[in-house]
C-alpha cells in the first residue's frame, strides 16, 4: 500500500468514524446522566450548531427559515451524527464502486 493510499484510507475512516463515535458518545453521556438524575437532557441538532457558534442557531427567534429552525430544534444531535456518518459512508462507497468500474473498462 502506497503512502497516498494509506493517507486516503485514514481520511475516509476519520470522516466516517468521527461523527459515528460522537453520536454514540453523546447518547451514552445522555443515558448516564439520566441514570444518575432521572432527568433526560435533550441535545438537539440546533444545540450542536449553536455550540459551533452559528449565529442563526444561537438566535432563539430567527427572522428567516423559522420552520427549519424548529425542525433542527426537534432533531436529536446524537441521531443526526449517526445518520451523517452513514451518509458519508454511502458516498465513499459509491465513489469507490464508480472508480472500480472505470478501472475495469
Amino acid at each position: 500500500m502506497s503512502k497516498t493510499e494509506s493517507i486516503s484510507r485514514a481520511v475516509r475512516n476519520a470522516a466516517i468514524l468521527t461523527p459515528l463515535y460522537s453520536g454514540f458518545g453523546l447518547m451514552l453521556y445522555q443515558s448516564l446522566y439520566y441514570i444518575q438524575t432521572g432527568v433526560w437532557m435533550p441535545v438537539s441538532l440546533l444545540d450542536g450548531l449553536a455550540f459551533l457558534k452559528n449565529d442563526w442557531a444561537m438566535d432563539r427567534t430567527p427572522a428567516m427559515l423559522i420552520g427549519l429552525h424548529k425542525i433542527f430544534d426537534n432533531l436529536p444531535l446524537s441521531g443526526s451524527l449517526i445518520v451523517l456518518s452513514l451518509i458519508i459512508a454511502l458516498i465513499i462507497l459509491g465513489v469507490r464502486v464508480d472508480r472500480a468500474e472505470r478501472e475495469r473498462e
